[in-house]
């Protein structure tokens, strides 16, 4: 029934309204159907609608021949807009603002300002299905009906025995659709919010991994219909009205069943869609199936429906790509099916059947298109997580794309995919810690950040891919090389937290009311553990249970504030041992728990999970101390980013109360501390400081670009001394002068013709000297690296003798370091030098570390300043202690008790004031007594001994007196027969709480009848009360006399509680306040101490430190504005901590306050000249995430993180000199690699001089076997027992031949952990024998040599060195046996590969006998 509209204008322009839908001709039909209501409901003759429908008519054959655009509004000639047609939950169409609903039976008025709601979106699932002609709707239960439907399947043992219960389960959820008209956004997501907190979640899961499912029932087969009783959870995972939400957490939790059941969710996907492909049909083909069983789903129901899912679930589990192997695939078949499926219902006759082909052309492509739209998405995304080209896989012939064009494809796709960060976004910041500006970002990660479903921001490091930054800034640089090293930095973390969350989701879940292992279970289980998970992006990580807060307060330090968490040892039978000795042997040498590295408190309540992040501030003697303590435990300090944890600890709240409430610690060895300045100078860094950026910043090619001379060496009257460089005896190499190319030109051949340098050494050398930044690659055994001719040591050597000083020097290991300091030292270049760091392995070079030339350089101005300041922070520290005891470990007073109850229960109070008579008798009676013989005493009793709660001068008040409840234990005792006093040493009463220290025996309170006789009372005794009412019936009740000894102890506790509670609030904001007070005093002492290390520097020639050393001293290292940056291992450190490298640092124009200030004018100067010396065919830097590297698909098509600043360069055709002699391989061996990598790489001289290696036929020789690999598939540390025995054979065979028996003569590698562990096993313990020959043992008796022993034992491991092949790059043995491990045992192997050679980045370890 259509009811009256009032619109009396709208009659005479009837016959004028243009309609242009897809379903027109339903909508005629309608219109005809309906002309009697409308010609009432219009006033017009019933004529009029047939002219008005064939005018309609006419207008909609138009529209549809030009093709016209759908969903145009129902206008009127004057403007008037149609309103009151509008649909009820019935067939029938209305369109209005872009939308169309289900044809009506009636027509109803609908008020302006309705819930927009009601209509659905024609690209949403329902939507697209209309579209294509399914209109009808099976799932139609309102709300109410939804909810008592449920019920029954919500029982906490319920499970689906048959598929007829998991089909009726899954109809009613399907109800929740965006065709059912009577649901809305509210509704659904509070009945969304009622399933992921009840066991609707369990349910779906249940049905989600049923067996069996199949798109035919058959008969009697048990089998669930795909269509009808599996397909429609998809659609309810898809609706707008469960996406269209704000309550990410109960999204994720629904999305999270998907992930715990992905195995069974996609093999079954995938084996029915391929069925219904195969059939052409997407109905049941059971033969004879009634109507009613049969489904009316089409193709643009399924693909869109289960397209918006694997969209949702991919973006919000990004590991749910790179975690499963099968994804890729799957996705890239998915693809396959859509394009199938669209040229089989496009054809002419069609070849599938569907609805769609039903409905016109023009609205069946735009349908497919834009569902194309979200495939095409899909596949972006897939490929991005998991590096496979899924695009450039689909034709089964070989592509014809060009770079160019796959790269311009590839740009495209990151620009439909591109989401920038912040406030930019178009869904606004993914999580609290989502901002524009690096600046603004916490480099430790939030808890919304872990947990946030949608995936961090991470650039692309190209140039042409997009970024909210412009194109070839160094702005856009940093921001690139910032965001991707914080990723480097939390990743691991993050991964970690979300396998214990996930984990966790499955122990909730309990399928069928059975609990699910997990591995975090077990480890719970085992209290403690290691976490492993297995595949490419596998984690592993410590986790520590039952972690709770000491019950002492936070400590105070330089570094911050700590607090100390008490944890369960490792579950390993030294961590836990009896002996104490053997626990403390085990956290002294140990490397977990290391300080400085991030960990995280896990803290799980009410299925809820909080992790709060921090560093640890204890090393391993402080943890090996504390296990003295107990063989379980071990306490550990840890500084923590969130001041919350703090509080918690101050409150003294209690982490571990059941198996639903515990807190655990998770160590992912990550050190924190060693990335963080990094990070910090990248946020800070103003990117016009940066120098050399016309080669840094652009990111294209630097093929032809002018690279120009350093900026010391335009002074006027500048020349570089090379006469240094002259052989022995020679002279007459004249200085360089670098703006003069003629001279540059005649120093190239003198030093070719008369230095101590070989023709590419010299090279390199007059290179390095015109290049602000100059490249020098070095091949295994060139003079980068060698003692004699070490071309990084000569070209110091020329830098200090044309007076550049200071030079600061970055190596990526101390190995490395080392030798190159030991060279310029024996070279006597310089003895200014500085090691900072204290990890040198050398004696000789730890005596030029900063820590003991500063003990020796204090000057006395800057010893008083930083001794006043030191008191200053020591005063603070001790205010600070004191005020978080008071905190911790309150002492509440009377007056504190009394103030309280003065305001908040007055007449409580005034009853302890004016207490009955008769108590306060008895009150004056003990307090006599206890004067002259002895106190009373009140404890708390507890597992741990004694604690007091009050402060004593409590127990002498009415309060403390009704505290303990003396009065009414004084009334039920019974007369006691004097006695002689006794010792009773710590005796305490039977009553709880209370300990009664008795005087005299005469005394009257040991007599309540002769009390209360002598009161007048006639020895009758008040009643003693027996209730037990709960909190609130106490604080109404104010006579407090009245109550029992139960009562009393409740109603006391609850209002110390209280006060306590109001004297933690009010200490926190002086504790709070006393924080910042530290912390300045902290920064201003360090700043003062670094003071003292820039003079020392400030006089020093050469500044040597790790990539490591320098970030915890990036501040100090930019204050000196070093000249010149010379990197050793280039090819092995990140770019960023060059970049952050090259910058002076402002900062200390803040510190000089009481002596005198720098030079201001140095302090801006930068860096101008950066030499970088390296191999970047060699090793690159290592990293924790793999997607970041070049050895994965798509980090090495996105990120290239681990691509050196070097090797970045020389792809992009910088210059960069090659040193082309090598003086360490015998020819044997550099044989190989002058065939693979260097061809102009020529042999020295003496290398060909070397003798045979002895004992062997050959000096180079690769061994075959056919021993099968030892080990799990799946696991990274592979052993083979055959080459341990090898080994362990070839080692001792080496040693008694006589000349290879020097520590380090003899060097092991292997290529796996696994295989590392097993040889040093067996290496261990092995001895052998040295025996002395006769002949030569009467050579030595002839020249005096005597020995009393025939033979000595000779611990085989201290004479071998055994590393993994990367730590090795760059040393050097006598002899070098490589393990290899892999064997598959076979000969034929296919295209096997060899698992550690991913990508071949060679390693060079060779024979230099």
């Amino acid at each position: 029934m259509i009811e009256h509209v009032n619109t009396d204008t709208v009659a005479p322009h009837i016959s004028n309204w243009v309609l242009l839908s897809y379903h027109s001709i339903a909508l005629r039909d309608y219109i005809m159907s309906q002309k009697q209501e409308l010609c009432r409901l219009f006033k017009t003759p019933s004529g009029q609608v047939a002219d008005s429908v064939t005018a309609a008519n006419t207008a909609i054959s138009k529209a549809t021949q030009a093709q016209a655009e759908p969903l145009h509004l129902l206008r009127l000639q004057h403007g008037h807009q149609l309103r009151g047609l509008r649909k009820r939950p019935t067939r029938g169409l209305a369109v209005s603002r872009g939308t169309f609903d289900a044809p009506p039976s009636q027509v109803t008025q609908v008020a302006p300002g309705e819930d927009e709601d009601s209509a659905i979106d024609f690209f949403s699932p329902e939507g697209l299905a209309v579209g294509a002609g399914s209109l009808d709707n099976e799932h139609n239960l309102n709300p109410s009906q939804v909810h008592n439907y449920l019920k029954d399947f919500l029982a906490e043992n319920y499970y689906f025995d048959t598929a007829g219960k998991a089909q009726s389960f899954v109809r009613v959820l399907a109800s929740v659709n965006d065709r059912n008209k009577l649901w809305n956004t509210t509704s659904a997501q509070d009945f969304l919010d009622a399933v992921v907190k009840g066991n609707a979640l369990l349910r779906i899961g249940d049905v989600l991994h049923f067996e069996p499912v199949d798109v035919s029932i058959g008969f009697h087969t048990g089998a669930l219909s795909f269509q009808r009783g599996y397909f429609p959870i998809f659609q309810f995972f898809s609706s707008d009205l469960v996406l269209k939400s704000t309550l990410h957490k109960n999204i994720n939790l629904l999305y999270a069943i998907i992930k715990n059941n992905h195995d069974n969710i996609f093999t079954t996907v995938r084996t029915c869609l391929n069925k219904m492909m195969e059939a052409k049909t997407w109905k049941d083909p059971t033969p004879n199936l009634k109507p009613s069983l049969q489904n009316s789903l089409d193709g643009l129901t399924i693909f869109r429906a289960l397209t918006t899912t694997f969209l949702q679930y991919f973006q919000r589990y990004k590991d749910g790509v790179r975690s499963y192997s099968d994804i890729p695939a799957f996705i890239q078949q998915f693809s396959e099916w859509f394009k199938t499926w669209e040229s089989d219902v496009s054809a002419v006759p069609p070849r599938f059947e569907d609805t769609i082909t039903s409905a016109s052309e023009a609205q069946r492509k735009l349908a497919i298109r834009h569902v194309s739209g979200e495939i095409d998405r899909l596949l972006a995304i897939v490929e991005r997580e998991s590096g496979v080209v899924l695009s450039l896989q689909k034709a089964p012939t070989k592509s014809t794309v060009t770079q160019a064009q796959r790269s311009r494809a590839r740009i495209a796709q990151l620009a439909q995919t591109y989401e920038p960060p912040g406030d930019l976004r178009v869904d606004g910041p993914r999580h609290d810690n989502d901002k524009q500006a690096i600046e603004d970002i916490r480099i430790a990660p939030t808890h919304s950040e872990l947990f946030s479903p949608v995936a961090p921001y991470m650039p692309v490091f190209s140039p042409e891919a997009p970024h909210h930054l412009p194109l070839g800034s160094m702005q856009r640089h940093l921001d690139i090389q910032f965001r991707l090293l914080r990723e480097e930095l939390i990743s691991t973390t993050r991964a970690s937290v979300t396998a214990i969350h996930d984990d966790l989701l499955k122990i909730w879940e309990k399928s069928g009311g059975k609990q699910v292992k997990t591995t975090f279970g077990s480890i719970l289980g085992q209290n403690g553990g290691s976490y492993r998970s297995s595949g490419r992006d596998s984690v592993f990580f410590q986790v520590y249970t039952n972690a709770e807060f000491l019950a002492e307060p936070p400590e105070a330090r330089r570094n911050g504030i700590t607090v100390t968490l008490v944890i369960d040892a490792p579950p390993t039978q030294t961590a836990r041992d009896k002996d104490a000795k053997k626990r403390y042997a085990f956290w002294e040498h140990s490397r977990r728990l290391q300080g400085f590295s991030l960990v995280a408190l896990v803290v799980v309540s009410r299925r809820t999970v909080q992790t709060y992040l921090g560093v640890i501030a204890s090393f391993g003697k402080d943890i090996a101390e504390s296990s003295k303590l107990d063989k379980g435990r071990v306490q550990i300090r840890v500084s923590f980013f969130e001041s919350e944890v703090e509080f918690m600890a101050l409150r003294g709240e209690k982490l571990n109360l059941n198996k639903e409430t515990f807190a655990v610690l998770i160590d992912n060895s990550v050190m924190f501390e060693s990335v963080r300045p990094f990070l910090q100078k990248l946020q800070t860094i103003e990117p016009t400081e940066i120098p050399f950026s016309r080669y840094i910043a652009p990111g294209g090619s630097l093929e032809g670009v002018e690279v120009l001379p350093p900026k010391y060496a335009l002074a006027p009257g500048f020349k570089f001394n090379l006469q240094c460089l002259a052989k022995p005896g020679v002279t007459g190499i004249p200085d360089l002068d670098i703006t003069n190319l003629l001279a540059v030109g005649r120093a190239r051949e003198r030093l070719k013709k008369y230095s101590i340098l070989d023709t590419s050494q010299a090279d390199a050398v007059i290179d390095t000297l015109t290049r602000e930044v100059s490249l020098i690659q070095g091949p295994p055994g060139t003079g980068k690296a060698c003692a004699n001719s070490y071309t990084a040591k000569e070209i110091l050597r020329v830098l200090f003798s044309s007076k550049i000083r200071p030079i600061v020097l970055i190596a990526f290991t101390n190995h490395a370091l080392d030798h190159m300091v030991t060279s310029v030292l024996d070279a006597k270049i310089t003895e200014k030098i500085v090691r900072l760091g204290t990890r040198s392995s050398d004696e000789r070079i730890s005596e030029y570390t900063l820590d003991k030339l500063e003990r020796l350089a204090t000057a006395p101005t800057l010893d008083r300043s930083i001794k006043g300041q030191y008191r200053a922070m020591k005063q603070l520290e001790e205010e600070m202690t004191e005020t978080m005891t008071s905190i911790r470990l309150p002492s509440l007073s009377w007056d504190k008790i009394e103030e309280y109850l003065n305001i908040y229960h007055s007449e409580h109070a005034d009853m302890f004031r004016e207490p009955p008579y008769w108590i306060t008798e008895l009150a004056q009676l003990k307090w006599q007594e206890e004067a002259e013989k002895g106190e009373f005493e009140e404890v708390k009793r507890g597992k741990k001994g004694k604690k007091k709660v009050v402060d004593s001068s409590v127990s002498r008040t009415f309060y403390g007196l009704w505290r303990q409840g003396f009065d009414l234990l004084f009334i039920q005792q019974q007369a006691v027969t004097p006695q002689p006093p006794q010792k009773q040493k710590g005796k305490q009463r039977a009553e709880p709480d209370v300990q009664m220290v008795i005087g005299s025996a005469q005394s009257l309170l040991m007599n309540p009848v002769a009390f209360f006789t002598s009161l007048g009372y006639g020895g009758q005794r008040p009643p003693v009360p027996s209730m037990n009412r709960q909190l609130g019936e106490l604080v109404e009740d104010c006579n407090v006399w009245s109550m029992s000894i139960p009562e009393r102890s409740r109603l006391s506790d609850w209002w110390e509680g209280k006060i306590r509670n109001m004297a933690y609030e009010t200490q926190r904001d002086q504790y709070s306040r006393l924080k910042e007070q530290y912390r300045e005093a902290c920064k201003v002492y360090n700043d003062m101490k670094d003071e003292i290390r820039r003079r020392i520097l400030t006089k020093t020639d050469l500044i040597a430190c790790t990539t490591t050393g320098a970030a915890s001293l990036t501040s100090l290292l930019g204050s000196i504005a070093p000249r010149v940056l010379m990197v050793e291992e280039a090819g092995q450190v990140l770019e960023a901590h060059v970049l952050t490298s090259l910058v002076s640092s402002g900062a200390l124009l803040s510190i000089y306050i009481d002596f005198e200030p720098p030079n201001v004018a140095m302090l801006s100067n930068q860096v101008h000249h950066l030499i970088c010396i390296g191999d970047p065919q060699q090793l690159r830097p290592s990293l924790a995430t793999f997607t970041l590297s070049m050895e994965s698909p798509i980090g090495n098509e996105l990120y290239k993180f681990d691509r050196s600043l070097m090797e970045r360069l020389a792809d992009s055709k910088f210059a960069m000199s090659q040193i082309n002699v090598q003086r360490r391989m015998r020819p044997a061996i550099s044989h190989f690699i002058r065939t693979i990598l260097y061809p102009k790489l020529q042999d020295h001289n003496h290398v060909k001089t070397y003798p045979p290696v002895q004992g062997m036929q050959k000096d180079v020789y690769f061994f075959n076997h056919l021993n099968k690999e030892n080990g799990t598939d799946d696991s990274v540390s592979k052993f083979n027992m055959f080459e341990v025995a090898m080994i362990r054979d070839l080692v001792v065979y080496f040693l008694h031949q006589g000349c290879y028996d020097e520590p380090g003569d003899i060097a092991v590698l292997c290529a796996y952990l696994g295989q590392l562990q097993k040889v040093r096993a067996a290496l261990r313990d092995l001895k052998i024998a040295v025996t002395v020959n006769e002949r030569d043992a009467e050579q030595l008796a002839r020249q005096g040599i005597e020995e009393n022993v025939e033979y000595e034992e000779v611990v085989v491991a201290k004479h071998v060195r055994l590393g993994t092949v990367d730590i090795f790059q760059g040393q050097e043995a006598k002899i070098v046996i490589v393990s290899l491990v892999r064997n598959s045992g076979k000969v034929d192997t296919g295209s096997a590969s060899i698992g550690f050679l991913k990508v071949f980045r060679p390693n060079f370890y060779f024979d230099t006998s």
